[in-house]
């Protein structure tokens, strides 16, 4: 019986994230805020925000954070003109919001997509 507790134990154990995982998801959802909030006052610290996001979501692994942080960049790109830029990050967070099967994700990239593929004259 300890066994069995201890498998179930173990198995709950690597199956649930680590308060330290949680802890670095909250932190780069706080930086992910603070880029958002900043994007319209001030782009050039949004995007430094937003790439430190990135870059710590990629350590982690987490595709969904490591897809909000493309899509956040792809969005200030666009809004300083900086369209190739834009339209790299948009597509590699529409490819990986696709892998999640999430509609409103995925809405949100194409509409960004679109827009930066409107601004480059592509129809």
């Amino acid at each position: 019986m300890k066994r069995l507790f201890f498998l179930f134990l173990l198995i709950h154990l690597s199956a649930s994230p680590t308060s330290a995982q949680q802890a670095s998801g909250k932190r780069i959802d706080q930086i992910l805020s603070i880029g958002l909030s900043l994007q319209p006052v001030n782009p050039d610290s949004a995007l430094k925000y937003s790439q430190q996001a990135l870059f710590l979501a990629k350590q982690m692994a987490d595709k969904q954070r490591i897809s909000h942080a493309l899509n956040l960049i792809s969005i200030i790109q666009r809004n300083k003109g900086n369209l190739e830029e834009a339209e790299t990050a948009i597509k590699e967070a529409l490819n990986l919001r696709r892998q999640f099967r999430s509609d409103s994700l995925v809405v949100s990239s194409l509409i960004n997509y679109g827009a930066v593929s409107q601004e480059m004259g592509d129809n």
